[in-house]
């Protein structure tokens, strides 16, 4: 009886095996996911490149989209920690010279990219240069609470590039403190 089980095994990987290799224009194609949709277009703001969905500059793959986000002659940087509220990710470029310059920014929020810019204050410092925004251009609610709150930013550049951002939540209407987090942004140009 086992040669019989083993025999009976060898025969259906063999035809297994051959219904397999017959397959040639009954298979699908397999579909490559970077590849560009029938009429030419790409989703969630990539462009179709030579057949391939591709991020194009000055963009950055953010949280699943292509963020467009600063400008090439300005630094941005991108990133976030899942302990902060508001944002899944953010990107944002420094804009301008001087002390009063535009923070442009794009974010991922549950699931969808938005964009938004506001006026910051920037501080060259020889410890690492600095920005401020009193409140960032989106308001969220805290998670367990129905509390719409704004963030207050904090950034500071390290050596390397990189920047350390605080951000302060604060009470929509009585701007009073809910709660903060620290996370590190990566610059990318």
């Amino acid at each position: 009886m086992k040669h019989f089980t083993n025999f009976f095994l060898l025969a259906l990987c063999a035809a297994l095996f051959i219904n397999l290799m017959s397959c040639d224009k009954e298979c699908p194609e397999p579909v490559d996911p970077n590849a560009c949709n029938p009429n030419g277009s790409c989703n969630n703001g990539y462009e179709c490149v030579n057949g391939a969905c591709a991020c194009p500059e000055p963009g950055y793959v953010l949280g699943g989209y292509c963020a467009q986000f600063g400008t090439d002659a300005n630094p941005a940087w991108k990133g976030l920690s899942s302990a902060c509220y508001c944002y899944d990710t953010l990107g944002f470029g420094i804009i301008g010279q001087g002390v009063d310059r535009t923070l442009s920014m794009a974010f991922v929020e549950g699931g969808q990219l938005g964009s938004a810019s506001t006026g910051i204050k920037y501080y060259p410092m020889p410890s690492g240069d600095s920005f401020y925004v009193f409140q960032m251009p989106i308001k969220c609610v805290k998670p367990g609470a129905p509390i719409k709150i704004v963030p207050e930013a904090f950034g500071k550049l390290k050596a390397n590039g990189d920047m350390v951002l605080r951000l302060v939540f604060r009470d929509a209407i009585s701007l009073q403190p809910v709660d903060e987090c620290i996370t590190t942004l990566e610059k990318v140009k």
